[in-house]
């Protein structure tokens, strides 16, 4: 059917609806359920009067969030059948059969009808995709590529992996505000960022990263400098830069969800990250109005430097992949409880989590109040101190439990040595069983006979399977660009950046995976790191 109607009005009054319902953020169900389908008075039921059948306008809307989706019809009917709820939100008092679905669509309604359903499709999706709105992202659709060659999959990866990259670019760095000054700047604000974007996939300082994008730009006289990032980068205080991270992993997640069920509730882990810091440890590497706020920081006896920054993350883990929520910076002397707080509840914003992880620098009094505030579960690995020593010098079993073990600490609210209590699970280490390791949790375990021990164990290893994924895939540090400055805010956006380019390429592998149907048990990436690196530097930067 032409597009010129003559009789056009009713749909634009329809489409216009759909504009401003995306403008208010509605996702695909919300946008079908909430159009007014009043003006369209010439729709024409091509079923008689005495035809059994679910209402017109309840096909109307099923098949107009089929094609937004770009579902089947055999999918269409699962999503009903899976939420009962929608269905009847849409005019169903029960659930149409797939059959039914199909029939609807091919007999009852008429060309007119049809060309409607598919046009205001195809025009929403394209204004949303335009808009940087999660409802356009069809890029992040898995396929069905399950009985492909080897050969077919590669191209299927080198094809895939820019289009959905560039599709995530146009949704995130539209949410990065530097905060310049609307008028009398050089480079727009994606122009910057593909200079960041540059320097985090190479590894480099902002010099050589802006000297690397000028190669590749067609007019080379008209690229920015490093030194013109970092002079915005400086203007950034920590809460700015937080704030920005939060905002670009939003949409992500938003976009990925509706394709990539992340809808399920999950297991976090909270992990500190350390980077080195070779410089003179003074007060110009510290932040805050006064520079009173200590960023920098002693390392772990474990590293080969003397003094770092550290940032925690909180993340997702499971299923074979991991995806960040949240990220904050470490400052010394702030309580790792409010830390543990802010991370946990920016994570809880976007899923539903059923328990948490988290490493031995964790293992602190307010923590394990934050936790029991929260009402989740959680297993931290304990340190190796002298009560945990002697806990374990006690064990007539492989396994051990300890219940009600009290910790001391400053505590949110209460005295600065406050005691808290927890349970402390001791198992075999994985790699040399003779060794013993200690988990504090709260979570229903004992030692009491045979079964309780295997029960016990069967559950930590739930947290050891954790780091099997961590040891798969490549650390945030991998996407970090590179810089010797004292600037914390340069130091923090840099890892809020790698943050988010972390998270593309997670969430370019969770797909692939997904298309292979390797979900369920493959640990390491489907798509390496570094080929992912290779693959989107054009897009990434704009400039091929």
């Amino acid at each position: 059917m032409d597009d010129d109607l003559p009789d056009a009005t009713p749909y634009g009054t329809v489409y216009e609806q759909a504009l401003t319902l995306i403008e208010d953020g509605a996702d695909e169900f919300h946008l079908v359920r909430n159009l007014d389908f009043s003006s369209l008075s010439i729709y024409d039921d091509q079923y008689a009067d005495w035809h059994t059948s679910y209402p017109l306008e309840a096909m109307v809307r099923a098949h107009l969030l089929r094609d937004l989706m770009g579902y089947t019809m055999t999918e269409l009917h699962s999503h009903l059948r899976e939420n009962p709820d929608e269905a009847v939100a849409l005019g169903f008092e029960s659930i149409p059969a797939r059959t039914t679905l199909g029939r609807a669509y091919r007999d009852r309604f008429d060309e007119e009808l049809v060309w409607f359903i598919e046009y205001t499709s195809e025009q929403v999706l394209e204004y949303a995709h335009e808009h940087g709105n999660p409802l356009g992202m069809r890029a992040l659709s898995p396929e069905e590529k399950t009985e492909a060659s080897r050969r077919t999959e590669q191209r299927f990866i080198g094809e895939k992996t820019p289009e959905v990259i560039n599709e995530l670019r146009r949704l995130v760095f539209s949410e990065l505000d530097l905060q310049r000054p609307d008028k009398g700047t050089q480079y727009d604000t994606a122009t910057l960022l593909g200079v960041q974007s540059l320097m985090g996939l190479t590894q480099t300082a902002a010099n050589q990263g802006s000297d690397m994008y000028r190669d590749r730009a067609d007019d080379q006289d008209d690229t920015p400098t490093g030194e013109t990032l970092l002079h915005y980068l400086k203007q950034l205080d920590t809460d700015d830069i937080v704030g920005l991270v939060d905002a670009a992993i939003g949409p992500m997640l938003a976009a990925a969800r509706r394709h990539l069920e992340f809808d399920r509730p999950v297991t976090l882990a909270i992990d500190l990250t350390y980077i080195a810091f070779y410089g003179e440890q003074d007060e110009a590497a510290n932040t805050g109005p006064e520079n009173e706020r200590v960023v920098v920081q002693g390392a772990p006896p474990s590293k080969e430097y003397k003094w770092c920054y550290k940032f925690a993350t909180a993340s997702i883990v499971g299923d074979n992949t991991k995806f960040t929520l949240a990220m904050r910076p470490v400052v010394k002397g702030e309580r790792l409880g409010k830390l543990v707080r802010e991370l946990y509840w920016a994570a809880r914003e976007h899923v539903t989590i059923s328990e948490v992880y988290a490493d031995a620098e964790f293992y602190a009094a307010d923590v394990i109040e934050a936790f029991r505030e929260a009402g989740v579960s959680y297993i931290i690995h304990a340190p190796h101190d002298e009560r945990i020593a002697r806990f374990i010098d006690r064990m007539d079993h492989d396994v051990a439990v300890k219940h009600a073990h009290a910790i001391y600490g400053p505590v949110a609210g209460g005295p600065t040595n406050s005691r808290t209590e927890t349970t402390l699970a001791a198992v075999p280490k994985a790699d040399t069983p003779s060794e013993t390791v200690v988990f504090a949790t709260n979570m229903d375990v004992d030692d009491e006979i045979g079964v309780d021990r295997r029960s016990t164990k069967r559950l930590i290893n739930r947290y050891r399977r954790r780091w099997d994924i961590e040891i798969g895939y490549r650390s945030i540090k991998d996407f970090l660009a590179y810089t010797t400055s004292k600037e914390y805010s340069v130091r923090l956006f840099h890892f809020g950046f790698a943050v988010i380019l972390y998270n593309m390429w997670l969430l370019v592998d969770f797909l692939l995976k997904v298309s292979f149907d390797e979900l369920a048990y493959r640990i390491k990436p489907r798509l390496p790191a570094k080929r992912f690196m290779e693959l989107v530097k054009g897009v990434l930067t704009g400039i091929g």
